[in-house]
């Protein structure tokens, strides 16, 4: 009882499931590769220093992939089995990493002998969420935060498991007019202070500075400006991150609006700040 009451209301363990803020922190990222995982000893060591493992899944005979079932245990630990016409392959690996990586994705068919996935997944930097710290101070532009994507159309619900979480940057706060000039992004007619901010400005690598959204901010001349109770996110990896850029803001401080940052003091599973 006391581990699930820390959990709902002041931390909750959170491990970075893509690479939309690397390299701030680094999410699950698949190696393809062809030749075998190197020796047992050598894949222990790289278990332990670099969170590192292997997966080697290849059709026993002429097979295509019906679906694909993630599995989490332990919170931390993310199996996905492969399910074919002529069997299953268990991997421990993310279903999105399997799909972005190694393109493993249903109906893809495999001749006999031929590589599903095989390589190297380096695991995603495991944080700790505050889930306290918003009962008593309202979101900072810049901070880096974590919240639910609930009823964001654009993005679907797990039947089981509910609107997955997100983590992103807080770039704008409401009534902040925003426009990207690559690699520049402008608050309020300029470029926002802070070091994160201005490490991912200077698009030096592996930082490649902000890019052109598609629905918001798609050109240089392009403003939005936050609608109030709203917030705008985005990923420091702007170029491969899926944000408010692509859905919009979200709203905070009214309880079902699509995501929130500003209500963790009413509802314990929203967002939190990350220390």
């Amino acid at each position: 009882m006391v581990a699930v009451g820390v959990r709902s209301y002041f931390i909750q363990p959170f491990k970075i499931p893509t690479g939309s803020m690397q390299p701030t922190l680094n999410g699950i990222i698949g190696h393809p590769r062809t030749e075998p995982a190197p020796n047992i000893l050598r894949q222990i060591a790289e278990f332990f220093i670099l969170g590192r493992n292997y997966i080697n899944a290849v059709a026993p005979e002429d097979e295509s992939i019906r679906e694909i079932v993630e599995q989490k245990y332990l919170f931390f630990f993310t199996w996905s089995r492969i399910v074919t016409d002529r069997g299953t392959h268990l991997v421990y690996a993310p279903e999105a990493t399997l799909g972005h990586d190694f393109q493993v994705v249903p109906g893809a068919r495999y001749q006999r002998g031929q590589i599903i996935a095989r390589g190297a997944i380096d695991t995603g930097d495991q944080v700790f969420v505050d889930k306290f710290i918003y009962n008593f101070m309202k979101p900072h532009r810049g901070d880096v935060f974590v919240f639910r994507t609930k009823h964001i159309p654009m993005i679907p619900e797990d039947p089981q498991t509910g609107a997955p979480y997100f983590i992103k940057r807080l770039v704008g706060l409401a009534g902040d007019t925003l426009r990207i000039d690559p690699p520049l992004l402008y608050v309020n007619d300029k470029p926002p202070e802070g070091f994160g901010f201005q490490r991912v400005m200077q698009a030096k690598p592996p930082y490649r500075g902000y890019t052109l959204g598609r629905q918001y901010l798609a050109r240089p001349d392009q403003s939005f400006t936050v609608p109030p109770h709203s917030y705008f996110a985005m990923g420091d990896n702007s170029y491969f991150s899926y944000d408010s850029r692509y859905w919009g803001p979200g709203a905070g401080g009214e309880p079902g609006w699509a995501w929130s940052c500003g209500s963790i003091g009413r509802s314990t599973s929203t967002g939190g700040l990350i220390r």
